[in-house]
């Protein structure tokens, strides 16, 4: 990140390096923008409370390497239903649609998009989005080769729809826990012991002829690329998963907007054996269903 700048220095003013005079910068052509246009220090510091006490949501969004965006409609219909839940302004559709095009120059690769809705500072009864390009690369070692999950010891708040979206501490905890037992991704249970979700994936797995996830009712995030997946017609079972369940399934995979399909090749929980799985073949093939996601009807901008 050039300048060594990040949110958090710019919106509490804790830098000791020169303030920028137009806005946080992630490369010499993304800019973070705000309600569709670029956003300087001074307007990004007064959305500093909604961003460091939670009152906000953001969705994490795959651009394609010619600049579609092509499931911005379910990340927008998921945003739109966790702010109707939350009681956050919802700024409006067009909005939407400004926030997800204007970062977006030209490009040669896959990008992420993060965009953020918080209340106006200035009238808290009007919503405002935020919006920049994330820097990121394709995870080749990891589709290659498989990753590691480790079992939290922190349990899952909850909190279904907006959970996640709205406050992701309690996700980079467990992946730094997870990463001290040489894990690239931290398992989430409930406090009872069932299976939610991954700390920044959902979970698919193989059982015999079946592809299951956890259910919605277990309170993990709803999931665009599993939507996604379901569109394509490939059937996906909601299940009550208890760890064992899982530790017993023929292949592990975790879903999300970026990386879309990951193969989990190691299991592990502090005090017991790992369970191991090998690298399938069908998370390549899955992952190749969701890379032209613009076919899907209704998914674009």
């Amino acid at each position: 990140m050039p300048h060594g700048w990040n949110w958090t220095d710019c919106c509490s003013g804790s830098s000791t390096r020169t303030s920028p005079t137009k806005c946080i910068m992630f490369r010499g052509e993304d800019t973070i923008h705000v309600d569709g246009q670029p956003g300087d220090a001074a307007l990004l510091a007064q959305l500093a409370p909604a961003w460091r006490f939670g009152d906000h949501l953001f969705e994490t969004i795959r651009v394609t390497s010619d600049g579609r965006v092509p499931l911005a409609r379910l990340h927008r219909a998921r945003m739109a239903s966790a702010a109707a839940r939350a009681l956050l302004p919802w700024p409006g559709d067009e909005a939407w649609r400004e926030a997800c095009l204007a970062p977006l120059g030209p490009g040669d690769a896959v990008r992420g998009l993060r965009v953020h809705l918080l209340p106006c500072i200035e009238n808290p009864e009007r919503g405002r989005f935020i919006s920049y390009v994330l820097p990121w690369s394709p995870p080749v070692r990891a589709w290659e080769k498989g990753v590691a999950l480790h079992v939290a010891s922190i349990p899952h708040p909850g909190h279904g729809p907006w959970g996640k979206s709205g406050s992701y501490m309690w996700a980079r905890i467990a992946r730094r826990e997870a990463a001290e037992f040489g894990a690239q991704e931290a398992l989430m249970l409930r406090p009872g012991g069932e299976v939610v979700e991954a700390a920044s994936a959902a979970l698919l797995w193989r059982e015999g002829q079946a592809l299951c996830t956890c259910r919605q009712e277990a309170g993990g995030l709803e999931s665009t690329t599993l939507a996604a997946l379901r569109a394509l017609d490939v059937p996906v079972e909601g299940v009550r998963a208890p760890l064992l369940r899982l530790r017993r399934a023929d292949a592990v995979y975790l879903l999300s907007s970026l990386q879309l399909v990951v193969p989990v090749v190691r299991l592990t929980e502090t005090g017991s054996h790992p369970t191991m799985w090998p690298v399938s073949p069908e998370a390549a093939t899955l992952r190749g269903l969701l890379e032209d996601l613009s076919e899907l009807p209704g998914t674009g901008v």
